[in-house]
C-alpha cells in the first residue's frame, strides 16, 4: 500500500492537519491522470480560505456545488479518525431547490448566494442548512489501513405541521405536508464515491471490505414558532431511515472496533463483504456500490476498469471549439487553454480560422501549440468541409491530447453542427466554447442574428472582460445569454482567464451534446448580414501616432482591424514588426518577434466600401497586391 502522497513517510501516527487535508490531496494526487478525472467525471476543487481542510468542488453530472469541511479529528488506540460534513449547494435554477427547506431554498435564490458558497465553512448557519451526511476518514498505522465511512440519512424530511401560508400565494406547504423532501443519502455518495475512487488510485489498491447498515432515525417536525424539533419515536411511513456504509483499504485488524463507529444499536446490517478478491465477492454487494469507481481506480489500464468505464478507453484527442464575436477575447482566452494543458504535459494542437487573406492571431499564440490556419474565410460557410481534411492533417503530423478550433468572430456555430458530427471518428467533442465581450455584448446582440445563434450554439459561455463592463452591464448580459440559451453553462471571468477545468474532462456526454444534434437547414451567417474583410499590404515603416489616427479615423466603422505593420523609427537597423488591434474604440499596439511576412492590415466590418477604404489606408502606403 502506497501512503506517501498523505501520510508520515516513516509510517506512525498522522497529525490532525495531515487528516484534515487528506481527502484533497488524495484526489488531487489522482487527479493527476486524466483518466481518473473523466471516471470520476471531475471539473475542479478550491480549497476554502480560514478553515483547514475545507473545500469546494464540483462534478459534471451535478449543477451544484459540494463542500467538505473537516470538524473534528480523534484517535482510539491505534486508530486515528477525521470527521468532514457533507454539503450539497444546489445551483439557483436546479429543481432540487423546491426539495428543500423554505429557508434554504430562499437563500440560493440571494445575489451573495455563490459568495457564501465559496466561504461555507466559517459561516455554520448558512451552512448546516446545506448539509446531507458525514464523511469518517479512518487511519491504522499498524499495519496501515484506510477507511472512508458514510453516515446519511436516506431522505431528509420535515413535516410541518400547522403548513406554511402566504397571503399572496395560499399555501406553500399543506398542514402536515412535508417541507424538505431530500434524498440526502444519493447526494452524500455522490462525493464518497469520487473519494474512494481518489483513495484506490493513491494506495494503489482496491478496498477489500464493505459494509452497509441502516437504522431509524425519527422524523423532524416545523412547529408553529418556526424551530424544527425531532421526533424520535416516529414509526412506520413517517419514520426516517439512515445509511451507514463503510469501506476498508488495507488491513481490517488495524482499524479499532471502539472508534465512534456512527450507526451502532438497533442497527440492521444489510451487507457485509470481505473482499479478498474484489472481482469476484463484488456479486454480493448493491448494484449502486459494485458499480462505484473505487473497485477499479487502482488499475486504469486492466480490462475490468474497461468493461465498467468504456470511456476510458477512448484515445481520440479531445476537440473543444471556441467561438465568439469579434474582439470577444477568444484569443486571450485560447492562450489561456494553452497554459492550462501544458502545465499537465498535455500536446495541444490549435486550428484557427480568420476572415482576413492573412491570419494574425496566430501569431499572439505560444509556441508550445501547433497551429494550423484556416484562412481566407470561414469555416461556417465559405470554408465548409475543410475542418475535416484539417483535423486529419493535425492528429496525423502530431498526434495531439487536444485540439482547440478558434473559430472566425464571425462563424454561426450552428452551420457547423453536421461537420462536427462527421468528426466523431476521429476527435472527441468535448464542448462549444462561446466568449462575449461583456462590455459590448447587449449591444451585439441586438444587432447580429450570428452573435445570438453564437449563443444559442453554446454548452459553455464566457462573459469576458467584466472588469470593463461594470456589474450592471454584466448582469444584464447574464440574463440575455439565459434567455437566448438557458442550458449554457455560464461564466464571468477578465482576460478570458476560465479555468478550464470547469468545462474539460468531464466525459462525452455531458458538455458536448450540444454539438451533436442534426441541424436540418443553414443558420444566418455573416454573408446575410453583410460583413466582411479587406486586407491591404503595407510596405512602407510608419509610426504608431499615424497608425493610431488611420484606424481611428478609417470610414465605414469597422467592427475589427488587426495587422502586423512595420515600425518606423529613425535607425533603419531598429524597425521593428508591430501588431495592431483595434476594437470597440480601442487600438493596442505590441511588438512582435519573428514575423517574416509581408506587412498588411485587415479591416472587418458590415458593408464596407473597399474603394473608400483603399483611398483612406493609401496615405499610409497601402497596395492591394
Amino acid at each position: 500500500m502506497l501512503t506517501d502522497f498523505f501520510m508520515p513517510p516513516s509510517g506512525g501516527a498522522a497529525t490532525a492537519g495531515q487528516l484534515c487535508a487528506l481527502p484533497a490531496n488524495a484526489i488531487a494526487v489522482a487527479c493527476r491522470d486524466d483518466r481518473f478525472r473523466r471516471l470520476v467525471r471531475w471539473l475542479g476543487l478550491a480549497r476554502c480560505q480560514g478553515a483547514e481542510g475545507a473545500f469546494t468542488c464540483r462534478v459534471a453530472d451535478m449543477p451544484g456545488v459540494f463542500g467538505l469541511a473537516c470538524e473534528e479529528v480523534c484517535s482510539s488506540g491505534c486508530t486515528q479518525q477525521a470527521r468532514f460534513g457533507i454539503y450539497y449547494f444546489p445551483h439557483a435554477d436546479e429543481q432540487l431547490c423546491d426539495a428543500m427547506r423554505l429557508d434554504a431554498a430562499v437563500l440560493t435564490q440571494h445575489t451573495a448566494y455563490a459568495a457564501r458558497v465559496r466561504g461555507f465553512a466559517t459561516d455554520p448557519d448558512f451552512a448546516g442548512l446545506f448539509r446531507t451526511g458525514t464523511l469518517d476518514v479512518l487511519y491504522g498505522s499498524v499495519p496501515a489501513a484506510f477507511g472512508l465511512r458514510l453516515v446519511a440519512e436516506n431522505r431528509l424530511r420535515i413535516r410541518c405541521d400547522a403548513g406554511l401560508y402566504s397571503e399572496e400565494t395560499g399555501w406553500v406547504v399543506e398542514p402536515g405536508g412535508l417541507e424538505e423532501d431530500l434524498p440526502a443519502l444519493l447526494l452524500s455518495r455522490r462525493i464518497y464515491d469520487v473519494l474512494g475512487a481518489a483513495l484506490s488510485a493513491c494506495l494503489q489498491e482496491a478496498p477489500v471490505f464493505f459494509s452497509r447498515t441502516e437504522y431509524g432515525c425519527g422524523l423532524r417536525h416545523r412547529q408553529a414558532d418556526g424551530s424544527v424539533r425531532l421526533d424520535e419515536r416516529a414509526e412506520g411511513a413517517d419514520a426516517g431511515r439512515r445509511t451507514g456504509e463503510l469501506l476498508v483499504w488495507g488491513n481490517v485488524g488495524s482499524l479499532t472496533a471502539d472508534i465512534d463507529a456512527g450507526p451502532q444499536p438497533g442497527a440492521e446490517v444489510l451487507s457485509y463483504v470481505a473482499c479478498t478478491d474484489c472481482n469476484v465477492q463484488k456479486g454480493n454487494m448493491p448494484e449502486e456500490v459494485a458499480a462505484a469507481p473505487c473497485w477499479v481506480a487502482h488499475d486504469l489500464e486492466s480490462e475490468a476498469c474497461g468493461r465498467m468505464h468504456p470511456v476510458l478507453n477512448d484515445r481520440r484527442p479531445a476537440l473543444v471549439a471556441v467561438s465568439g464575436f469579434l474582439g470577444s477575447g477568444k484569443t486571450t482566452f485560447l492562450n489561456n487553454c494553452i497554459e492550462y494543458h501544458r502545465a499537465r504535459e498535455r500536446f495541444v494542437a490549435v486550428i484557427q480560422n480568420e476572415m482576413g487573406a492573412t491570419g494574425v492571431d496566430g501569431h499572439l499564440l505560444g509556441d508550445s501549440a501547433s497551429v494550423l490556419a484556416l484562412d481566407e474565410g470561414c469555416v461556417c460557410c465559405t470554408l465548409a468541409g475543410s475542418l475535416a481534411a484539417g483535423v486529419r492533417d493535425l492528429t496525423a503530423r502530431f498526434n495531439p491530447q487536444v485540439i482547440l478550433l478558434e473559430t472566425t468572430g464571425l462563424a454561426n456555430p450552428l452551420n457547423l453542427l453536421e461537420e462536427m458530427g462527421s468528426l466523431r471518428e476521429l476527435v472527441r467533442l468535448e464542448c462549444m466554447v462561446t466568449v462575449v465581450d461583456a462590455a459590448n455584448g447587449i449591444s451585439t446582440l441586438s444587432d447580429s442574428e450570428v452573435a445570438r445563434d453564437q449563443i444559442r450554439g453554446a454548452d459553455v459561455v464566457v462573459c469576458n472582460k467584466c472588469d470593463v463592463a461594470g456589474p450592471q452591464a454584466v448582469a444584464a448580459l447574464k440574463d440575455a445569454v439565459q434567455g437566448l440559451n438557458p442550458r449554457a453553462m455560464i461564466h464571468t471571468t477578465e482576460f478570458g482567464s476560465v479555468h478550464p477545468a470547469l468545462f474539460m474532462d468531464a466525459g462525452e456526454g455531458r458538455s458536448g451534446s450540444g454539438l451533436m444534434p442534426a441541424v436540418p437547414a443553414a443558420h444566418a451567417d455573416h454573408r446575410h448580414e453583410g460583413y466582411g474583410a479587406v486586407r491591404f499590404f503595407m510596405p512602407r515603416p510608419v509610426s504608431r501616432e499615424q497608425l493610431r489616427q488611420a484606424v481611428q479615423q478609417c470610414p465605414g466603422q469597422p467592427f475589427r482591424i488587426k495587422g502586423i505593420v512595420t515600425s518606423a523609427g529613425q535607425d533603419a537597423d531598429l524597425r521593428e514588426s508591430l501588431l495592431v488591434q483595434h476594437v470597440a474604440g480601442r487600438t493596442d499596439f505590441e511588438l512582435l518577434g519573428g514575423f517574416e511576412g509581408k506587412p498588411f492590415v485587415v479591416v472587418i466590418g458590415k458593408n464596407l466600401d473597399d474603394e473608400a477604404l483603399y483611398s483612406h489606408w493609401q496615405r499610409l502606403g497601402a497596395t492591394r497586391e
